[in-house]
């Protein structure tokens, strides 16, 4: 897989953004201001990662999605590999939220649960979804990264 950082047009890319948040007043809250990257299979964006600066020492993973026919074959967990090698210079910790849902995918990537925002997906209309159920409350995790050097 390929890895390539978007430079403008981001939005070009909605339909996959939307898989991982389904509300695009959401995502126009942070794309503009955050790096995307996409990985590519065969000439084909098969996923794609946003990663916004949250401060001094840390970003946060805002958004990681797969093609639907393409998930399963690790293309979101290279892309967020590459994610921590392309930030550890920069950041010592990445932060990411999620539904119920992601959590195991995370914890296998290293991230380990930090905290939760009660109730953050009743803000979205209309509801968000998982396996039949409304989703209620994200919840966060963080991956430490390799301290900064100098």
């Amino acid at each position: 897989m390929q890895i390539q950082k978007v430079e403008g047009r981001k939005k070009a890319y909605l339909d996959l953004l939307l898989l991982a948040d389904p509300s695009e007043d959401m995502i126009d809250r942070y794309l503009e201001r955050s790096d995307m990257y996409v990985g590519i299979v065969g000439g084909r964006v098969v996923c794609e990662a946003v990663v916004m600066k949250t401060g001094e020492t840390e970003c946060e993973l805002k958004n990681l999605a797969t093609l639907q026919g393409e998930q399963g074959k690790g293309y979101a967990s290279r892309l967020v590999r590459f994610l921590f090698s392309r930030y550890q210079e920069q950041f010592t910790a990445m932060t990411v939220g999620t539904s119920e849902g992601g959590v195991a995918f995370y914890r296998r990537l290293g991230f380990a649960e930090s905290g939760m925002r009660a109730g953050f997906f009743t803000n979205y209309d209309p509801p968000v979804y998982e396996n039949g159920r409304i989703c209620q409350d994200m919840i966060l995790l963080e991956k430490s990264l390799s301290r900064r050097r100098g």
